[in-house]
């Protein structure tokens, strides 16, 4: 555990063990926090859980939690932004970790993905006064239930594909901005429901100024069967 009043500034932050591995906390009350990887590996057993919080930014390369059962991810910016490589929660044999982002302003990272052999865990991120923009967001459960992924902003919300697959019971995927634009790549559930919900339902597709009409039958950006769409 890491917590401190000012800028918390180092390399990679591991977490690892032949059985089941302890909780990473990077705190900083009054400052940023600036961090390669940080990780917590189960190679036999469960991974820990992992929280980053600071009152201004937080910038990090991959934050992982890989074991038989995975961690939770939490990630809150009070009054800054959120940069982050790939976020993932893992679990090789049972139930893979929730995952929060919040920040007051832009939220940015690369792939964010809750995968579990049983169960997965549920996705959600947050920015309260400015943009989300990520690569692709999973949630994935191999024999259980997969997650519920919920995006939302106060900006505009750009994504890669946005998938919750499991054929017995996956979760429902809801993206909400106040003022912005929703621009994504395929939206996916197996058997939940897709909520897309923005301004004047002005949805837009991967292609950069290529408006599209959302129905229940067929669209460019959204994709399955068996399930409602709300806009």
């Amino acid at each position: 555990m890491s917590k401190r009043e000012e800028d918390i500034n180092t390399e990679e932050i591991n977490s690892s063990g032949g059985e089941n591995t302890g909780d990473i906390e990077v705190s900083s009350d009054n400052g940023e926090v600036n961090t390669g990887n940080i990780e917590s590996l189960g190679d036999s057993e469960d991974s820990g859980n992992i929280d980053v919080n600071a009152e201004g930014d937080i910038n990090t390369e991959n934050i992982s939690s890989i074991g038989n059962n995975s961690g939770d991810i939490s990630v809150n910016s009070q009054e800054g932004s959120v940069n982050t490589n790939n976020i993932e929660t893992i679990a090789e044999a049972g139930n893979s970790g929730d995952i929060n982002i919040v920040a007051i302003d832009d939220i940015s990272t690369g792939n964010i993905s809750s995968i579990g052999n049983n169960n997965s865990g549920d996705i959600s991120v947050n920015s309260q006064a400015s943009s989300v923009n990520t690569n692709n967001i999973t949630t994935q459960a191999e024999t259980g239930t997969a997650g519920d992924i919920d995006i939302s902003a106060r900006n505009n919300i750009n994504t890669g594909n946005i998938t919750s697959t499991n054929p017995q019971g996956s979760g429902n995927i809801n993206l909400t901005t106040e003022v912005g634009k929703i621009n994504t790549g395929e939206v996916f559930t197996d058997t939940g429901k897709i909520n897309l919900n923005q301004p004047n339902n002005n949805i837009s597709s991967v292609v950069e100024n290529n408006p599209i009409s959302i129905t229940p039958s067929s669209t460019p950006s959204t994709t399955a069967t068996g399930f409602d769409i709300n806009i």
